[in-house]
């Protein structure tokens, strides 16, 4: 979701797929807090049930974007941090076609990790298997937390999932405009998104990831004006 953080000696490293995997310390650090918020101070274990459930679904996200890469012939590496991940590659450029279907993935995956729960409780319910409260919470968490993740993830905000389909989109449009349209859709969007989880749902954590995306989108179309004046005064 966001840029790719400095790796430090205290990440988890391993490969799944083929694909090089780094979890960052604030990956953990946010899973924890989350777990926390939604499972309940007095249940350390819901805690350590949802925080899992972050993993594995922004893991299966950015999975999707890195085989769906990897199937095309690239070498993709995948970060988890902060309230996402990034997946990465070694080919800067990618036609358009292959810019729609990579990033398209991820929410897919996340989708299909959603249905993929759904259909193991239904099986589990309908074979007469008695599911404890702990299972009950994981398949829950990963249904809300896939659907909700993928949702937020198509939200037209650069670099969020929809963000880069609209960039790719516009660049096929408007090759010279395209990328400050898409800053100027994103910093409105993640601008107005921030207010109204301000004001109605008083959502802090919100209200500061879509802050910051606005104030991304708004520092990029800064260095996309400079660059428009430096060309009109060279």
């Amino acid at each position: 979701m966001f840029g790719i953080p400095s790796p430090t000696r205290f990440d988890l490293n391993f490969r799944l797929f083929g694909i090089p995997i780094r979890v960052s310390p604030f990956f953990w650090l946010i899973a924890a807090i989350i777990g926390m918020r939604f499972g309940g101070e007095t249940a350390p274990e819901n805690t350590l049930i949802i925080a899992a459930c972050v993993f594995l679904s922004v893991l299966v996200h950015e999975l999707g974007h890195g085989l769906t890469a990897k199937l095309g012939g690239e070498q993709p590496w995948i970060v988890l941090h902060g309230f996402g991940g990034v997946c990465a590659s070694d080919r800067e450029q990618r036609g358009f076609g292959a810019r729609l279907l990579v990033t398209l993935m991820g929410p897919v995956a996340g989708f299909l990790l959603a249905i993929a729960a759904v259909i193991l409780w239904a099986i589990l319910v309908t074979s007469g298997v008695s599911l404890g409260p702990e299972a009950e919470l994981a398949l829950s968490t990963l249904l809300l937390l896939n659907i909700l993740y993928s949702v937020f993830n198509l939200i037209p905000i650069w670099p969020l999932d929809g963000g880069q389909l609209m960039m790719t989109l516009f660049d096929r449009v408007s090759p010279r405009n395209g990328a400050r349209r898409a800053h100027i859709v994103s910093f409105l969007a993640a601008g107005t998104g921030a207010a109204l989880a301000a004001i109605w749902a008083q959502w802090l954590i919100l209200t500061l990831l879509l802050g910051y995306l606005a104030f991304t989108n708004y520092v990029l179309l800064s260095h996309h004006h400079r660059m428009i004046m430096a060309e009109r005064e060279g």
